[in-house]
């Protein structure tokens, strides 16, 4: 049976490889190690707006407060959350709005918004009686069911995608629908539309994989404009061949990652062909949605039948906080193969920092009840000893 002295190297043995994994970013795979050590931390969580928890590349989150406009006091301003996890702020009336705010201004007092004789632009009976007069903000505010769409046909075939844009400010708005990066294969069935207040409305797109473009991972976005806020889509189009000599696939093992750790992916490649041993060039990046690359590998090496990989790409402390894809392609003469997965870059949360601390705190509290047994148990067989040896 296993002593407690054992157990407590175990035990330390085990916390140190899940801090050193969970604070540097180690990957540990069988006799695979690949580290990562600096000051970041490499623990991330999916952002879930209306979750009452901010995180990621909120600004904010009230659960089930969100989009609850606020009332802003007189000649102040106040505060609240939108249903995207955005502050917006509201303004109060002040003298000087053109406006005549009974409950607060009076001809003596603001003449500029009150005619004398009068406490309200509305006419009613004069004094400093008392009137509603807050006029909130405008709110102009929407949002898109989806935040990413992923896209997979092969060439010469047609598919038909669907979004639902929602009104959810204060006002009517009037709406752009543009295509970036991806115009050649994905048209709008509508460029320009209104959205009344608390209307939404379907947006469908025809999407054209062109037999004229080469296969290849595209990636770009739909974006609906209007004049004060502006949503935008990511999409990912991976164009096939109708029949292909290789099947390759990507895997990124940690789908969350703090800018300034390692991102670690997965390829797997399969011979589809009869060709023996070919040589063949393989490459890797990060992208974002703008299209944009943040850093890439190259290599060169002899496959037969099927070939995997565990490769990765360094982020740095300043890329940006977003969604990003790990492309890949190989290449075999003048025939080509990609393949993507996509992943986020996002700071630590709050709750998870939480969760570390409170883990540790156990973890720490079962080893000091575990050294005292310890002891106490060599204290009994001293004890013991000592007892036998007097007589």
């Amino acid at each position: 049976m296993m002593s407690t002295k054992g157990v407590l190297y175990i035990l330390f043995i085990f916390l140190g490889i899940s801090m050193v994994s969970a604070i540097s970013g180690d990957v540990i795979m069988g006799d695979v190690v690949q580290s990562s050590v600096d000051s970041s931390i490499t623990i991330g969580v999916p952002s879930n707006c209306s979750n009452n928890i901010t995180e990621g590349a909120e600004e904010c989150d009230w659960g089930g407060n969100n989009g609850v406009a606020c009332s802003p006091p007189y000649d102040g301003s106040c505060q609240y959350c939108t249903l995207s996890c955005e502050f917006l702020n509201l303004s109060g009336s002040y003298c000087g709005d053109g406006t005549c705010d009974s409950a607060n201004e009076t001809s003596s007092s603001c003449s500029a918004d009150c005619a004398a004789g009068g406490g309200s632009s509305s006419g009613a009976g004069g004094g400093d009686g008392g009137g509603v007069a807050v006029t909130p903000k405008k709110v102009y505010d929407f949002y898109v069911d989806k935040n990413l769409l992923e896209i997979e046909l092969p060439k010469g075939s047609y598919v038909k995608k669907k979004l639902k844009v929602i009104n959810n400010g204060t006002e009517e708005l009037l709406i752009n629908v543009t295509v970036t990066n991806l115009g050649i294969f994905i048209s709008p069935s509508m460029e320009t539309f209104v959205l009344k207040i608390g209307e939404s409305r379907i947006i469908e797109f025809d999407i054209y994989a062109l037999e004229s473009q080469r296969a290849d991972t595209y990636v770009g976005k739909i974006n609906f404009v209007e004049g004060h806020v502006s949503r935008s889509v990511n999409i990912v189009f991976d164009l096939k061949e109708k029949s292909s000599l290789f099947d390759m696939k990507t895997k990124v093992i940690r789908k969350y990652v703090v800018p300034g750790n390692r991102v670690v992916a997965d390829i797997v490649i399969k011979e589809l062909g009869d060709f023996g041993k070919i040589r063949v060039d393989l490459e890797y990046s990060i992208l974002d949605f703008n299209n944009v690359t943040y850093g890439s590998g190259k290599e060169s090496f002899v496959m037969e039948e099927s070939f995997s990989k565990r490769v990765f790409l360094e982020t740095s402390k300043q890329d940006p906080i977003g969604d990003y894809i790990f492309y890949s392609k190989l290449t075999y003469e003048d025939i080509t193969v990609s393949s993507y997965d996509s992943f986020k870059l996002e700071k630590i949360s709050l709750l998870m920092w939480l969760l570390i601390i409170f883990i540790l705190i156990i973890l720490i509290i079962i080893i000091m009840i575990l050294i005292k047994k310890e002891r106490e148990r060599r204290r009994a067989k001293l004890a013991i000893h000592e007892s036998k040896n007097q007589f």
